[in-house]
């Protein structure tokens, strides 16, 4: 069964919401701080996590971040981490929001169709490599 649409009030008037454009106040080095705070309560692996996205979103290895903190950040992109930070609040994996996982030396596309490959599954690779 599908919910029922909102209702919305009789005086609500729906507008079009503007193209996000310029930069949002904050540098690289503040959002990565919020999402972390956001994140603590809902994550063992807070920090990482907000590291991870939005480096996919700035299209940086997460390795490389520290040397963009003091980036601007654009506004479209802090909306669409703030989003991000939120389906994460949630409970969806890291994995299934920036649609990537790492396996081996192998960059997998994955979503909700897909299992997400983890460290175990290396680690049995490598025994079977080995053999």
């Amino acid at each position: 069964m599908s919910e029922a649409p909102p209702v919305l009030p009789s005086d609500a008037t729906l507008r079009p919401v503007q193209a996000a454009e310029g930069l949002a106040p904050g540098v690289v080095a503040d959002w990565l701080n919020w999402g972390a705070s956001e994140l603590a309560e809902h994550s063992d692996s807070a920090r990482a996590d907000a590291e991870v996205l939005l480096a996919a979103l700035i299209v940086v290895d997460r390795s490389q971040l520290r040397l963009r903190f003091d980036d601007t950040v654009e506004v479209a992109t802090a909306l669409r981490y703030a989003s991000w930070i939120e389906r994460r609040k949630l409970g969806e994996p890291v994995a299934y929001i920036v649609g990537r996982q790492g396996f081996w030396t192998l960059e997998l596309a994955v979503d909700t169709a897909v299992l997400i490959p983890r460290a175990d599954t290396e680690t049995l690779v490598e025994w079977a490599i080995s053999l």
